[in-house]
């Protein structure tokens, strides 16, 4: 079978160098950016830090692939999930979504849940609220 992406991870800001590292080698080899899906955590920094990444990975010319924070202890249902930082459970969801689908052509902050993954909108009022675990 042919290798149809690399797959690595860039979770935390302080990776950047290691992650333009493999990157590099990677381009040397003669593979196409486009062949370097690069797996980003949301939730384990601020908003900020994460949005920063997803931008950085498509500026790139690679694939991000964003997934939401769990701890590797989690043994909770799989909605809500903890949350750090300044996260909410819906706005990892919503940012796991915009980063997959939407980064490429709008920032976060104009991210609207409505837009379907070429930002038209669709579903209007039709988002349920997550559930609430009792604390």
């Amino acid at each position: 079978l042919p290798l149809v992406a690399w797959r690595y991870a860039y979770d935390e800001l302080a990776e950047r160098k290691a992650v333009l590292k493999v990157l590099g080698i990677l381009v040397d080899l003669g593979v196409s950016r486009r062949k370097s899906h690069i797996y980003c955590i949301a939730g384990n920094e601020p908003v900020e830090a994460c949005e920063q990444r997803v931008r950085e990975i498509r500026d790139w010319g690679c694939v991000p692939v964003v997934q939401r924070r769990r701890p590797l202890d989690w043994t909770g249902p799989p909605m809500p999930l903890p949350t750090i930082h300044d996260w909410t459970p819906r706005k990892l969801m919503d940012f796991q979504r915009w980063g997959n689908r939407l980064s490429h052509s709008i920032a976060f902050n104009a991210y609207d849940p409505a837009l379907n993954h070429s930002g038209v909108k669709v579903n209007q009022g039709r988002l349920k609220p997550l559930p609430m675990v009792a604390s």
